[in-house]
């Protein structure tokens, strides 16, 4: 099932899926190229737990922290896939939900967090 993603949605540097030929399937980093190939498609990458601890996000048995207390964020796993964030050592203050790479590469940018992912 395809699950396409506007280019709108998208930043250079973000990880997604690619959907066409000649790369479909390969994972890769959003460039200025993609950008402007108005054929491309891509797909979201989900999450997952271990993205999460591959990047520094150390796992407490129940949520994801990367840094510390005062620029703490704070990753929960909510339910079907779905994951919340916090920042600043809250977690009661859950500030928005999320499922993908991207969208976690959008929080970490406009937390001022310098992390490249990997996958």
């Amino acid at each position: 099932m395809e699950n396409l993603l506007d280019k709108s949605e998208l930043m250079v540097g973000d990880w997604v899926l690619i959907t066409d030929f000649p790369l479909m399937g390969m994972r890769k980093r959003m460039t200025i190229e993609h950008f402007v190939r108005s054929h491309c498609k891509f797909e979201p990458i989900k999450l997952t737990n271990e993205i999460l601890e591959k990047n520094g996000f150390v796992n407490d048995g129940n949520d994801w922290f990367f840094g510390k207390i005062p620029n703490r964020l704070t990753v929960s796993y909510i339910t079907a896939g779905f994951f919340g964030v916090s920042y600043h050592g809250k977690p009661d203050e859950c500030f928005t939900t999320f499922q993908y790479v991207h969208e976690l590469q959008h929080i970490l940018k406009v937390c001022k967090i310098k992390l490249d992912i990997e996958l």
